[in-house]
């Protein structure tokens, strides 16, 4: 397993950062993860709250229980023992499998009154497939299915997901929107740079839309089964797969949805091997130099 080099930097009086580099990494996010998952089990004198984001995690801590660099070397301590010294490291990592209608009439017409309010631009399936040089749709839906993604944090919107494709044969990129959305349609989902972001919401945003989700991801009521113990359906380091789904089993899952009786397809119990992965990152490195 690589050992990733880290930095501890204080953020004001009360928040610490754990950076892991600037250089999008999926085996740092989550080692990021489990950071933030082992200062829980430890209880670590002082943390109050913590935000992972792609290849870092932001710990708050009080000043009044505990001296910031004691915190810092607690912190210090806890990876350099339980992290950098690993030969590997296995998280709990949900599958959820979320069905996606693309290319769907909702962000269509979202994307229709920002042509006609704001400024004109191309259809956002159109851009995505054209500034990753695909063949069309077909080829967008392959890219986008295919692959795990995992969820790095929950930002923006309440409950809402950004995910990072696990498999860089399959990495998509594309520029956000300038100037952003006022407004994007609830359970749209979107690829901006190269996260894919999920709208639980109405919100502004600026990610450029390929599909739209027939299921929720926040339920305050928590009526789903699913959405018994958290009204969020995603948490920090799921992998997320996108299915694709015609219009009339849209429709059917939605009426499940708001019937109650729909269930996610959740692997609740998987695992993710990060030297089993690594293995497969090299293994795809070393065919494409061939």
């Amino acid at each position: 397993m690589k050992k990733e080099q880290y930095s501890l930097s204080f953020c004001g009086d009360s928040f610490l950062l754990a950076d892991y580099g600037q250089i999008r990494s999926v085996p740092a996010g989550i080692k990021a993860v489990m950071l933030m998952n082992l200062i829980r089990e430890h209880k670590v004198k002082g943390a109050v709250d913590m935000v992972p984001c792609n290849t870092s995690l932001l710990i708050r801590f009080d000043p009044n229980l505990v001296r910031p660099e004691e915190f810092r070397a607690e912190i210090k301590k806890l990876i350099d023992q339980e992290i950098q010294t690993k030969d590997n490291i296995i998280v709990s990592s949900r599958i959820v499998e979320l069905p996606v209608l693309f290319a769907d009439p909702w962000t269509k017409e979202a994307i229709e009154e920002y042509c006609r309010t704001v400024t004109p631009k191309q259809y956002d399936v159109d851009f995505i497939i054209e500034q990753n040089h695909l063949s069309g749709l077909d080829e967008l839906i392959r890219y986008l299915s295919t692959p795990y993604y995992l969820v790095v944090y929950l930002s923006v919107g309440p409950g809402l997901p950004s995910t990072v494709c696990m498999d860089p044969d399959y990495v998509l990129s594309v520029p956000k929107y300038n100037p952003p959305r006022t407004s994007t349609p609830p359970l749209s989902i979107g690829l901006g740079g190269s996260n894919v972001s999920l709208y639980t919401t109405a919100s502004p945003g600026g990610y450029q839309l390929f599909g739209m989700l027939p299921t929720p991801l926040l339920q305050i009521e928590q009526k789903l089964p699913d959405f018994k113990k958290s009204p969020v359906l995603a948490r920090i380091g799921d992998r997320f797969r996108y299915r694709p789904v015609d219009r009339e089993e849209f429709e059917d899952i939605k009426k499940q949805c708001e019937m109650g009786t729909y269930r996610y397809n959740i692997d609740w119990g998987a695992k993710l091997d990060l030297n089993a992965y690594e293995a497969s990152l090299e293994t795809k490195k070393r065919r494409r130099a061939d």
